[in-house]
């Protein structure tokens, strides 16, 4: 200790001259004196403060309004939006392209539609992203306060297989010989058929010799759209149901299959509406029939006959009663790509939790365009929410070129995917990473944020600045040291706590957006 001392002394620079080198030293009291890092810039404080009051503006105008109308047609709702506004500054607002302002305009039609026209079939909004969303976190938040406000019911979207297990709002197990087929990260096959939907994946079953059942064989009812007391409730694109007539499928050498998908209420606080009224099976092109059978806990809920069909597209099934939770058993001879299941209502809106770990959001080429379409199609997608950013940062890069064309691309194809279905790009989170005995902003953050801005802009899309809204350079460090920790000891992934505040701000974001369509409609 005496010679560290000694050494320090004779260098008080803190660096050993060794030629065309030097040998920097730790200050006494970086080795002996915990310091915490001081944030100048920001403050935690300050944005969970914010949050609350925006929590409790939205609970106040639920309180007052008796019709199912904006808040902007009273004077006290004009006062609660003002304030809204007063809370959201600048650096928290949603950014558009220049002269473009009207680019989250369709959405919010849609939107306005749920409370004005109780004929309006549900809304699906997609919300795409990395491990940030990864256990519905972040998603829940937007779900609980969408359905909250316009209605709507259910988890949305889910897949038939969690290999993660980190769902907080909704547990999924399954059996059987399931397969996984994903279009990102280390999953990724490139031999592998390019069956994937909407999830960005698909799921298959391996061959399990049995001994051949009776299968039945349904009778095509093209009236069962109306008065149809069944548990089934045909689609446009499924109009197949059981029916008490049934024929024996004769004799095949096929195999036969068997795989099997349980849902049942998750641990987290933020949980999905259980009564919701709706099941859709979303599955890919099959020349045979898929025997399907619905139950909950011992009892049989139904049993149903998925048609062959030649392209992607979605069997739904009515559910007239609640349950707590449900098991989906798939058998049949050569099934067909499952892209997953959806639990929604006919009225409101859905909210769904699509998270790809490992991605930077540049896989999207890999679907299959016309799948994925007509998946969009019958969801009645209408919004998008990209958010990724946090796999791009640790690969340092002098310019980020290249990532805002790679990403431009994608955008301009989800695009594609239908003519009035907007799209919100989430920027890059706040990432720190320890530089000598202290922790600070990844140095590139707001490279990646600038290229995502203006890929987002190119391509008509609209714009958050999450790592502003966080509270700029050095937020995450403040996130992670806060009394109850806002993200991880990762200094990348928020907490619950976290993700329910991003959450948050992201749908007050959204909501301030909406109210001043609203105001603007009334006006003109």
């Amino acid at each position: 200790m005496l010679l560290l001392g000694g050494i320090t002394l004779l260098f008080p620079s803190g660096e050993i001259p060794l030629g065309d080198y030097s040998l920097t030293l730790f200050n006494w009291e970086e080795v002996f004196i915990h310091r915490p890092p001081v944030r100048k810039d920001s403050s935690v404080a300050e944005v969970v403060a914010m949050v609350e009051q925006l929590e409790a503006l939205e609970q106040t105008a639920s309180d007052s309004t008796s019709t199912a109308d904006s808040l902007a047609t009273t004077a006290d709702s004009t006062k609660q939006v003002a304030s809204r506004e007063k809370l959201l500054d600048a650096k928290k607002r949603i950014q558009f392209p220049e002269g473009k302002q009207n680019v989250l305009d369709h959405f919010f039609a849609e939107l306005h539609k749920t409370l004005t026209d109780s004929t309006a079939p549900a809304i699906h909004i997609l919300h795409y992203g990395d491990s940030q969303l990864e256990g519905d976190r972040i998603t829940s938040r937007l779900r609980k306060r969408f359905q909250g406000k316009f209605g709507g019911c259910g988890a949305g979207l889910l897949p038939l297989t969690d290999p993660i297990g980190g769902r907080t709002t909704l547990k999924i197990t399954s059996g059987g010989p399931w397969k996984r087929h994903i279009i990102y990260g280390h999953g990724y096959k490139k031999d592998t058929p390019r069956n994937y939907g909407v999830l960005g994946s698909y799921f298959d079953f391996a061959p399990k010799p049995k001994p051949q059942p009776e299968i039945l064989v349904a009778k095509v009812k093209p009236d069962s759209l109306k008065g149809s007391d069944s548990l089934v409730a045909a689609t446009p694109d499924s109009i197949t149901q059981v029916d008490s007539s049934t024929t024996p499928i004769p004799d095949s050498p096929k195999e036969w299959r068997t795989a099997w998908v349980n849902y049942q209420k998750g641990y987290s606080k933020i949980q999905w509406k259980k009564d919701f009224n709706r099941l859709k099976i979303l599955y890919g092109p099959c020349e045979d029939t898929l025997q399907l059978t619905l139950t909950s806990e011992k009892d049989t809920i139904g049993q149903y006959i998925l048609p062959p069909r030649k392209y992607a597209g979605n069997y739904a099934i009515s559910i007239h009663k609640p349950f707590k939770d449900f098991k989906l058993t798939f058998e049949g001879y050569n099934p067909p790509p499952m892209h997953g299941v959806c639990m929604e209502c006919r009225h409101g809106v859905a909210v769904d939790n699509i998270s790809f770990r490992g991605s930077s959001g540049t896989e999207f080429w890999r679907m299959d365009q016309g799948a994925v379409r007509t998946q969009v199609k019958l969801l009645n997608a209408k919004f998008l929410i990209v958010q990724y950013g946090v796999n791009v940062v640790p690969g340092q890069a002098k310019s980020y070129d290249f990532y805002e064309r790679a990403f431009y691309k994608q955008l301009k194809r989800l695009k594609a995917l239908a003519p009035n279905m907007d799209i919100l790009v989430v920027g890059v989170s706040d990432m720190a990473y320890k530089n000598g005995e202290i922790y600070e902003s990844y140095p590139n953050i707001e490279m990646i944020r600038d290229a995502q801005k203006n890929a987002a802009f190119k391509a008509d899309c609209a714009f958050f600045d999450l790592y502003e809204a966080m509270g700029g350079k050095n937020a995450m460090v403040s996130w992670v040291e806060a009394e109850k920790p806002l993200a991880g000891k990762d200094y990348t992934h928020f907490t619950p706590r976290g993700a329910r505040i991003v959450g948050e701000m992201l749908y007050n974001a959204l909501i301030l957006q909406y109210e001043d369509y609203v105001k603007n409609l009334r006006t003109n």
